[in-house]
């Protein structure tokens, strides 16, 4: 039972560099192109990275800050996204913004893949051929979806971060390893968009997927959920704190909430799914609902933490 949870390490270069060459491949251009490499401007450059920048020199300028003079008329440093220390705005004075950005879209796709097949393989137990094909469409299909913006890293991650949270091993360097990954994943994602998603995305499917095992498993899973996301709220205590102080400030509005949940539907389930290569998987695996209960009890999963 405990080999499902066990990664090894001597297995994985093979399926990393295959990966690594998916995404290699789709984003070619941005291996020839250098600073002239194409970009995604909404969402990316137009604030993101440009706030990187002048984040990082007013850091190597005067430390930490907690007025943000650059944005109108200025705002606290900490209402936004990610706080003053974030590690790209070190790295944004010091690296071309565009080498930044084209090394995350590639280190994203290939751990978006990694992630899936692994997933695949090792907790729902499907043949190596099939994962690797689920891992293919996944990686391909979430570069398509979330259109280069890299600061969804849960997005692309989720799987690699869900295998890692449940694996079980005592061989050091696995732990090390693994513990590096998921310091990187936690310190470059945006909790405003990995609080509200991932932490109780993160219980439903280890409810869904480990609750039918040993109890005492479960609970060793459960408690390290509650760790990492107690841990991570600390992290970015901050963050909330200051956004929650300047909440009054916000310009976004939205309509109504069933208004908002039957447009997130249908653009889930037809918009996204018809952008990526999702429809066919999901049209395909129609057929084996009444067959497999595996596959039944996953379509049954996807509204629930659509939903969460």
């Amino acid at each position: 039972m405990l080999d499902r949870y066990r990664i090894h390490g001597s297995r994985l270069l093979l399926p990393f560099f295959f990966f690594l060459f998916i995404a290699l491949a789709f984003h070619a251009e941005k291996l020839v192109s250098g600073r002239g490499t194409p970009i995604t401007l909404h969402d990316e450059f137009d604030h993101e990275y440009s706030r990187y920048l002048k984040t990082g020199e007013l850091l190597y300028e005067h430390g930490l800050f907690a007025w943000y003079p650059s944005l109108a008329g200025g705002s606290p440093s900490y209402a936004y996204q990610f706080p003053p220390y974030y590690p790209l705005c070190f790295l944004a004075p010091v690296v071309p913004l565009w080498l930044i950005y084209s090394s995350l879209t590639m280190a994203w796709m290939c751990l978006a893949g990694l992630g899936m097949y692994l997933f695949l393989k090792e907790r729902l137990s499907v043949s190596k051929d099939v994962a690797l094909a689920g891992g293919v469409i996944f990686s391909i299909g979430v570069e398509i979806y979330g259109c280069g913006v890299t600061q969804t890293v849960f997005d692309y991650c989720f799987p690699l971060f869900y295998v890692l949270m449940t694996q079980q091993t005592h061989r050091r360097w696995v732990l090390w390893s693994s513990g590096a990954v998921l310091c990187l994943l936690t310190v470059l994602s945006y909790p405003v968009l990995t609080l509200p998603i991932y932490m109780s995305m993160h219980f439903v499917v280890l409810l869904l997927l480990e609750g039918k095992e040993s109890l005492k498993i479960f609970k060793v899973h459960v408690k390290r959920w509650a760790i990492y996301w107690s841990g991570y709220v600390l992290s970015c205590l901050p963050l909330i704190y200051t956004l929650f102080l300047n909440k009054d400030n916000a310009s976004r509005q939205y309509g109504a909430f069933t208004e908002r949940m039957a447009s997130l539907v249908g653009q889930q389930l037809w918009g996204n799914a018809s952008r990526t290569m999702l429809m066919f998987v999901l049209g395909g695996s129609l057929c084996f609902i009444t067959k497999s209960k595996r596959v039944g009890s996953i379509f049954r999963s996807v509204p629930i933490a659509r939903c969460v």
